[in-house]
């Protein structure tokens, strides 16, 4: 069959009618697969999968995928491929390709094979117009692959593309995305004729000739690249020409535009292979910098005390677990937080150091999964095998916690490590049968003064009843506290110094509003803090508080013993823990800031 073309340029005047012949889609398909290994097509696949991976709420969730220019449908064949291994018919994964080409469309279609628990839906739709995802919402992950991001030729479509994708998203929605470089708009013009050759011979038979090739500056100060081109086949016997143009976008030209439409961008990559190691780009480089980004629909909120009254609420908002971590790395070094890291790190590699037993570790209140990461990393290197047998030992870890926010955090920063398992878990510490399905744990972690967060006894009560059951006999639980200076004068890390706001990491600031100390009725002293976060990169802030109670080392004793856990050893600093140097449990005060309790029975 011929297609008619002539060859004639103006037949092919824009990649719509390009991507809209039937040969089109197969060469495309040619073409991508005959890329060389600096396009990382493996590795983009690999990633997007990663990401529809942990967009799964919990066990037996529901997860939609939005794949925008989607082509002939790789992505949600990879995406079905890797959640059929990974999910299986456990959990719902429901995707969405839009293209705006039928005939693309057709060999998506012609190209799918049904998965089990995996729904797929063709949308004919075009990116950067009005209307093109109406109908299309609850989005847990949109993705604008390939570069198609630059076939959007004026600011008014690139504004009107992700506003469409925005509104597309659900609260917390993730939409990633990568650029071309500037100089494969420039100088090669998409692909170009790779290495000054005439004719670019691909896979297939099939083949790509570069006739011209023209950049433009626009009137906004764009900048454009469009290639005239022929294709054929030579197994076909059919060519035509067409052509394409480009639009150059820098990283701060997406900065920008996400800023507008109130968009934020979580992160940014100099390539596929970092976003696959979790190696982020530097902010102030320019050029490379944020050719993939990540960005997220942040959750709507304003700055009302009510609202934001407890802390379940100010850590289930989207900005809260990026600004709890810039917390974490921006506190002075008597918080002792690389100390602590490694202290739970080592504890767990040595839960079972000469067996070829499998260790099982449960982290309390893991937040964005921080500590669980430590364990797994320093796993892989030294403890994956039996120093007896050389056998391969596992390593499952649990990470618990009351916020979605936080895990979705958590598994967004999960790099998968060989021999280890991870799952998330929502759950709060302190509420009956929060633990109901956990056993045999070897090793549990209650960090970061999270016990603290339980403001009565009866929560204290339930919380250490619960992980005693979840224990194995001779398993361990570690346990730090705050000193009770720090609940009732600085009031959870309050001012830090006297100062009104307290700037940290990566833009964040936290400024203290009302300080409140109560005694209640049971004898425990609470501190109470309200204030106010935000982050000048994404110009958000909101208003909440958190509520601490003092907890005294003879608090965990007494618990302990009602419970039947026994207090192994305490410490007075991570500092002592490393060197092995126990508190004097005959003094009080800094006596047992740190503690290792055993199941014995």
């Amino acid at each position: 069959m011929r297609l008619g073309v002539s060859g004639e340029v103006p037949d092919m005047a824009t990649p719509a009618l390009a991507y809209s012949t039937a040969l089109f889609p197969s060469f495309y398909d040619s073409m991508v697969d005959s890329l060389p290994p600096e396009f990382e097509v493996a590795e983009s696949h690999g990633f997007y999968s990663n990401l529809a991976l942990k967009s799964v709420p919990e066990p037996g969730g529901a997860v939609k995928i939005l794949d925008l220019c989607t082509g002939t449908g790789s992505i949600p064949r990879c995406i079905a491929k890797a959640w059929a291994d990974k999910c299986g018919k456990e959990s719902k994964c429901r995707i969405i390709g839009v293209d705006n080409s039928e005939e693309m469309l057709k060999v998506a279609r012609r190209g799918w094979i049904e998965v089990s628990g995996v729904n797929v839906e063709w949308k004919l739709g075009t990116l950067g117009q009005e209307g093109a995802l109406a109908g299309v919402d609850n989005v847990d992950l949109a993705v604008i692959s390939a570069g198609s991001f630059h076939h959007l030729r004026t600011h008014e479509e690139q504004l009107i593309a992700l506003r469409e994708v925005k509104a597309s998203l659900k609260e917390g929605g993730l939409l990633v995305m990568n650029l071309f470089g500037l100089d494969e708009i420039v100088e090669e013009v998409s692909s170009g004729d790779h290495g000054g050759q005439d004719v670019w011979h691909l896979k297939d038979g099939f083949w790509k000739q570069t006739l011209s090739k023209e950049v433009e500056t626009l009137e906004d100060g764009g900048i454009t690249g469009t290639e005239t081109f022929k294709v054929g086949c030579e197994m076909w016997n059919e060519e035509m020409v067409c052509k394409w143009t480009l639009r150059a976008v820098w990283w701060e030209d997406v900065r920008e535009l996400c800023e507008e439409l109130g968009l934020v961008i979580l992160q940014e990559f100099h390539s596929f292979r970092d976003a696959l190691d979790g190696s982020k780009a530097a902010l102030k480089e320019t050029g490379e910098t944020g050719r993939i980004f990540v960005i997220q629909k942040q959750n709507e909120f304003h700055g009302d005390v009510q609202k934001m009254a407890t802390p379940t609420l100010a850590y289930n908002t989207a900005l809260f677990p990026f600004f709890y971590d810039a917390m974490v790395t921006s506190l002075p070094v008597e918080f002792e937080v690389l100390e602590s890291r490694t202290f739970y790190t080592n504890l767990a590699l040595n839960v079972a150091p000469e067996t070829d037993v499998d260790v099982k570790v449960l982290d309390l209140c893991t937040g964005t999964g921080r500590i669980s990461r430590d364990i797994a990393a320093a796993w892989s290197k030294v403890a994956s095998k039996c120093r007896s047998c050389n056998k391969n030992r596992s390593l499952q870890l649990i990470g618990l916690d009351n916020s979605e926010e936080m895990l979705k955090a958590a598994r967004r920063e999960w790099i998968q490590v060989p021999d280890v398992e991870v799952e998330w878990m929502l759950g709060t510490l302190g509420q009956r049968g929060a633990l109901a399905s956990v056993r045999d744990i070897d090793l549990a972690i209650v960090s970061a003064g999270s016990f603290h967060l339980l403001t009565t006894y009866e929560e204290q009560l339930v919380a250490m009843g619960e992980v005693k059951e979840s224990l194995k006999v001779g398993g361990i639980l570690v346990l730090n506290l705050f000193g009770v200076d720090e609940i009732v004068e600085e009031v959870s890390l309050g001012d830090h110094g006297g100062l009104d706001i307290w700037h940290l990491n990566d833009g964040f600031w936290k400024q203290t509003l009302d300080k409140e100390v109560e005694t209640l009725e049971d004898g425990g002293i609470t501190g109470t803090e309200t204030f106010k976060v935000g982050c000048k990169k994404w110009n958000e802030e909101m208003v909440c508080k958190w509520t601490l109670r003092a907890v005294w080392w003879e608090d965990v004793r007494e618990l302990c013993e009602e419970v039947g856990l026994v207090v192994q050893k305490e410490f007075r600093s991570f500092a002592d823990a490393l060197c092995g140097r126990t508190a004097d449990t005959n003094e009080i005060g800094d006596a047992g800031r740190i503690f290792v309790i055993q199941r014995e029975s």
